[in-house]
């Protein structure tokens, strides 16, 4: 585009400059015919302010008196005005022809600065077109990356949201069939179970025990409790050496929240223990020990 400018500028430069030239030739052109007319306008005024001038003169000589005397004057007066006229004529003549010159060369010059002028501005117009077109291309090329990363964005946000929006489901699912599978085990061991199972099919994690403690019920007596993600059964091993269980107990209900009452403890004594539970997967957590209070 800028370069179409530049070539449409310099037609228009060159357009400018021919049409100075012309006018300034017609100008000349007038000029000389003026001048021209004006020297043979004054120039028949002189011939005609002589003739007259003459005739007066004429007259005078076959008048008597005052009248001759009258009548040279006038004829001397018309002369000296006649040449006055065609004087002054020729004057106007060259005067008119040099303005007219200097008109052309004004013109001229008018021109060939306008055509420069227009140069320059479409020139100019080019350059900034130029520039311009590179603003917009990058702007446009900005637009498009900034409308990328926002549709990149929302299309992630929306995955996120949708993701959540699954996972959300899934665990209500799974939440309700635990819930009932519970309850329902406390009736039917059988149905519990199988209503516990369809809940896992809406939860990939696997189980995890937390919350594990021991708490003193007497000298003999401590409870045992954990909690786990899912329901699950549960299993308590306990003995007097790590890693050595003598003792254990274990219910196959599944529950998230585990309690096991350990019975016939000596007083007085550590106790080294581990719980266990399993649902789809086998999960444990050891190496703990309790100390019952003495009596």
């Amino acid at each position: 585009m800028g370069q179409g400018i530049g070539n449409g500028a310099n037609a228009v430069g060159q357009g400018l400059a021919f049409a100075g030239e012309k006018i300034g030739q017609g100008i000349s052109s007038l000029a000389q015919g003026t001048g021209n007319l004006l020297a043979s306008i004054g120039q028949g005024i002189g011939d005609t302010g002589k003739a007259i001038g003459d005739g007066y003169n004429q007259l005078a000589n076959n008048a008597p008196g005052v009248a001759k005397t009258i009548l040279t004057g006038i004829g001397n007066g018309v002369s000296t005005t006649a040449n006055f006229i065609a004087s002054a004529t020729n004057t106007l003549a060259t005067s008119t022809a040099t303005i007219a010159h200097n008109t052309t060369s004004t013109i001229g010059n008018i021109a060939s600065s306008i055509a420069s002028t227009t140069s320059s501005i479409a020139q100019n117009i080019a350059s900034n077109a130029t520039t311009a077109g590179k603003t917009i291309a990058s702007a446009t090329n900005s637009v498009v990356t900034g409308a990328t990363t926002i549709a990149k964005n929302t299309g992630s946000a929306i995955a996120s949201v949708t993701k959540k929006g699954v996972n959300s489901t899934k665990s209500g699912i799974a939440n309700i069939a635990f819930a009932i599978g519970e309850r329902t085990d406390d009736i039917s061991h059988g149905v519990g179970t199988v209503i516990i199972k369809i809940g896992y099919l809406f939860v990939p994690e696997p189980t995890k025990i937390s919350n594990v403690t021991a708490v003193a019920l007497s000298p003999t007596k401590v409870l045992v409790s954990w909690t786990t993600n899912h329901p699950a059964n549960g299993k308590v091993n306990w003995g007097y050496d790590d890693g050595i269980y003598e003792f254990e107990n274990q219910t196959d209900k599944r529950t998230s929240k585990h309690e096991f009452v350990l019975e016939n403890l000596k007083p007085d004594t550590e106790y080294h223990y581990e719980v266990m539970s399993q649902n789809r997967n086998y999960v444990y957590d050891a190496n703990r020990k309790f100390k019952t209070p003495a009596k």
